[in-house]
């Protein structure tokens, strides 16, 4: 009996008896509980660091990485905080259930998680069971994932018990296996976590990965002007794209980033989430995008709850969220006192606000800069490239960016290659090629969008016409 009929015999209404249904089924494996007995025991001017070069072709998955910082918040979400010791125990105790599903390493397996600590759990889980992970994104329409699902192959789906509906339907017919996960995998860790580290077991030793190095490790879908694209990594250029951006961003394990961006893209995955946990610094997780938490977040005062909100130092987001922090900020700060307070609050706080998808107007970086102490900086990543271009730290002008280490880079106009270095001191303006371990394929890519560079430095202005 093939897989999916397995796990899917049952089929269940919608909405909650869904979960129930799966919780009844749950010695066809197809509810996983962390305390459920039956499966308890599957439990430049960038300062480049000496380490780049071996991080730069490392194949090992990052969750390895953990076992360096393992007393530390690695995440923070809604139902508290996970330390890396927490969320590598977990990630194992479900790439074991995994593994039992799907023995044969590298294949591809789909996960439908919130903004939250499960997603991070899953994809690390995936990792460890030797597989290729493949983030679905909960707002896509039940075409969209299915196209996500048939073009990479994947043969299971984990899906967090919110949003088990979404998939459901589309596991049973197409046949693929299908397990959910419920809260207990990601509510807080309990004393005994807490104070307890145990060596983990590992399913497979780094030489699995070394000796399939080229193996797909993550397999991205976004949607771009209502286009589905995707692209594919594996762990080598995962890692490289990581150890870019902790050296452009200066991380360390003092870092803790606020993330409320989609998670379907390597800026969100990749230099958002992995980049932090490489240093062994921490990822506080909103759900969505909201104005009001945003700015309660940055400002370090709950809105309802009277419990401290995780400190942050880090906020990279997108032009359009920047431009409705703004927006409430003219509604939310009236009077020159509470202006004064934001400002001298934010300097105090962060050490650096990002930006990445497209470029800011330089009066709108003036009114940003006025009301919050902060020179946005600018940021470019692509799909298929990761981040590739980054303003240096510090810097007044910081929508001038420069090559991250290990990019190569070139501006060609009408077929011309204008500087193969990009150092030339006179500007030119043209598309932007970019070659690097991190990107999809080791050539050069047109990136398609237009750059002015100068002395190396570039200022994005815009889709190539």
């Amino acid at each position: 009996m093939e897989l999916g009929h397995i796990l899917l015999r049952s089929t269940p209404s919608k909405a909650a008896s869904t979960v129930a249904a799966l919780q009844r089924c749950c010695s066809k494996s197809t509810f996983s509980s962390r305390h459920n007995p039956q499966i308890s025991t599957l439990p430049n001017m960038f300062t480049v660091e000496p380490q780049f070069q071996q991080q730069q072709m490392n194949p090992v998955p990052q969750c390895y990485q953990a076992l360096d910082f393992r007393k530390k918040v690695a995440v923070c979400d809604r139902g508290g905080s996970l330390r890396y010791d927490d969320l590598l125990s977990r990630s194992l105790d479900l790439a074991r259930s995994i593994h039992d599903l799907l023995p044969t390493p590298h294949q591809s397996v789909a996960f439908l998680c919130p903004n939250q600590s499960s997603f991070l759990l899953s994809k690390w889980a995936i990792w460890l069971s030797g597989h290729a992970a493949v983030p679905l994104n909960p707002t896509w329409s039940e075409a969209e994932l299915e196209h996500a699902l048939h073009d990479s192959g994947s043969a299971l789906i984990l899906a967090h018990e919110s949003l088990i509906d979404k998939v459901f339907d589309l596991a049973e017919r197409s046949g693929k296996g299908l397990m959910c996960l419920d809260r207990s995998w990601t509510q807080k860790g309990t004393e005994g976590e807490s104070n307890v580290l145990v060596d983990p077991q590992f399913i497979f030793e780094k030489e699995m990965f070394e000796s399939a190095k080229k193996s797909p490790a993550l397999i991205l879908y976004t949607k771009q002007k209502g286009v589905i694209k995707t692209a594919r990594f594996n762990h080598s250029q995962l890692n490289a794209q990581a150890w870019s951006m902790r050296s452009a961003w200066d991380l360390t394990e003092k870092s803790s980033l606020l993330h409320a961006l989609p998670l379907d893209h390597t800026f969100s995955i990749v230099s958002c989430m992995m980049a932090p946990l490489s240093t062994g610094g921490k990822v506080v997780l909103h759900p969505n995008f909201d104005t009001i938490k945003i700015w309660s977040h940055l400002l370090g005062i709950p809105v309802k709850s009277s419990e401290p909100l995780p400190k942050i130092n880090l906020f990279p987001s997108l032009p359009s969220h920047f431009h409705q922090l703004l927006d409430r900020y003219h509604q939310l700060f009236t009077t020159p006192k509470t202006k004064n307070f934001v400002r001298k609050t934010l300097k105090k706080r962060l050490r650096v606000m990002a930006v990445t998808g497209g470029p800011l107007a330089k009066d709108f970086r003036k009114q940003w800069k006025a009301a919050s102490g902060h020179e946005i900086l600018n940021c470019y990543s692509a799909l298929n490239t990761g981040s590739v271009l980054s303003a240096a730290l510090g810097k007044d002008d910081a929508y001038l960016m420069q090559a991250v280490p290990g990019v190569q880079t070139r501006v060609v106009s009408k077929g011309v290659v204008q500087d193969e270095n990009c150092r030339s001191s006179s500007a030119c303006i043209g598309e932007l090629l970019i070659k690097g371990e991190q990107a999809e394929r080791d050539e050069w890519v047109a990136t398609g969008d237009t750059v002015k560079m100068a002395k190396g430095r570039f200022e994005l202005l815009g889709k190539k016409k």
